[in-house]
């Protein structure tokens, strides 16, 4: 019964963050659209509105995402919109070098479904690929990169339920590469957890373009531009998601990855396919369309590779996978079922949460990023709300309590009650305190009024909700 206490960066070793993104639809629609709104992050006044809600790591790609709802679109444009958004100013855990998980409630078909669009393991992949190398050969280089789902992940999504063009709904991304945005503190934050001046961000020239084109890695306030990765997403926007994964973007993430070691190839990538899977409601009605989605590259930063001639930073989602005798990043015991495959997709902790009144409707949508934690994180801000009756703002903002078993360890975020701490330890458990930021929870609710709340996660500095 031993109790642990670190500062706030303890949960940092390692941590992955993807992006969530929630988003509800009410329909139908006005011709005539309110004027733009600021984008309301966590700490700003909240917003009230009966169209929509998007909620986010980064409160500019929330507004975007309700852009789309403004402009006519459902909420599966609205997610395209926000997700690769996120990927653009939150390059270090999410973008199209990465893939993800999505639940979707469809009101008019009556159905839940699942996209599965997590990234799968090359072809020349095997469960002993990594024996006899170094620990780092699945999280650091082009072997540790698997196959890229995201974009095949939105197509899907855009394609059974978008209403705009794939090119409106990609371009604002487009926008907010090439143009620029403000280097934020939660950039700064994680861009100093991995060394900062002294690391591959200033010193490896593909990742120096952008982070530190001056010579010195970009600071806070500084507005930074992702050129390349523009002009990326600007080819996807026009010739289609195809355009990923055959021809020369396919390629710069092939040579990228087999530079440094890897196995990936032109096969694998135009042979990536998603999942899906059918589940139909207990009831159902129009009340709107829904989808919560994690999308993620694993580790910051990835492989810590990124393709030099199109920006792209790839994932190191191999590392996701059980290797005999080793643990992964995250503390996992190897399990045979989790063994590398080829074309198999690793497990994932990933758990996007919708729930509904016994009348069908939707009242809470939800999930969480963090690796192991968002399992944790995900039931208990549902806990909070649907059992304790707790506001969304309160009920993400509360302390977290995690506890994956293996480790025997229980991390406590600072602010639990000692009370709680200790009951913790009289029931044996060996309980570490840490610094606050185990995981990103982001959320909205639907009152039975029909207004929408639209929660990011407080401790992130610039996450937040849009609503209309």
């Amino acid at each position: 019964m031993n109790l642990h206490r670190f500062g706030r960066e303890h949960n940092t070793l390692p941590c992955t963050l993807g992006v969530t993104a929630l988003l509800l639809l009410s329909l139908p629609f006005t011709a005539a659209l309110p004027p733009p709104q600021a984008p309301l992050r966590h700490n700003d006044r909240p917003q009230n509105g009966t169209r929509g809600a998007v909620a986010c790591e980064s409160a500019l790609c929330s507004r975007i995402g309700t852009d789309m709802i403004e402009l006519g679109g459902s909420a599966a444009d609205a997610l395209v919109a926000a997700t690769l958004c996120v990927g653009v100013v939150a390059m270090y855990h999410s973008g199209i070098g990465g893939g993800g998980f999505l639940l979707v409630r469809d009101p008019e078909r009556g159905v839940y479904e699942t996209v599965d669009f997590r990234e799968t393991a090359p072809a020349a992949a095997h469960r002993d690929m990594y024996a006899g190398l170094s620990d780092t050969a699945s999280t650091v280089g082009g072997l540790a990169v698997a196959v890229p789902g995201e974009v095949r992940g939105l197509e899907t999504v855009h394609e059974r339920w978008g209403k705009l063009s794939w090119r409106t709904v990609v371009m604002p991304a487009v926008r907010v590469a090439r143009e620029g945005f403000r280097v934020n503190e939660d950039l700064v934050r994680y861009m100093n957890r991995v060394g900062g001046n002294a690391s591959f961000l200033v010193s490896d020239p593909a990742w120096a373009e952008d982070f530190a084109p001056n010579g010195t890695l970009v600071k806070l306030g500084d507005l930074m531009t992702r050129k390349r990765y523009a002009n990326t997403l600007e080819t996807i926007a026009i010739h289609g998601p195809d355009a990923f994964y055959y021809g020369k973007i396919a390629e710069s993430i092939v040579n990228a990855t087999q530079s440094s070691n890897g196995i990936l190839t032109l096969a694998d990538m135009a042979e990536y396919a998603i999942q899906t899977r059918t589940s139909h409601l207990v009831t159902t009605d129009s009340t709107g369309l829904t989808l919560s989605s994690t999308t993620t590259i694993n580790l910051l930063f990835g492989a810590l590779l990124l393709t030099p001639d199109t920006g792209i930073p790839l994932n190191n989602e191999m590392d996701d996978f059980s290797q005999p005798g080793r643990r992964n990043a995250f503390g996992y015991d190897p399990a045979p079922h989790n063994y590398i495959a080829p074309g198999k997709r690793p497990l994932s902790s990933i758990s996007p949460v919708i729930a509904e009144r016994e009348g069908g409707e939707v009242v809470l949508a939800t999930g969480a990023a963090g690796g192991s934690r968002i399992v944790s994180a995900t039931a208990e801000t549902v806990w909070r709300v649907l059992g304790r009756g707790m506001g969304l703002e309160e009920a993400v903002r509360g302390s977290r309590v995690h506890d994956q078993l293996i480790p025997a360890e229980t991390l406590v975020e600072e602010g639990v009650e000692e009370s709680v701490v200790r009951g913790l330890m009289e029931r044996g458990h060996n309980v570490t305190v840490v610094g606050v930021g185990l995981s990103a929870v982001h959320g909205v609710v639907r009152g039975e009024d029909g207004v929408f709340e639209a929660v990011g996660e407080t401790r992130l500095k610039e996450s937040g909700g849009s609503v209309v």
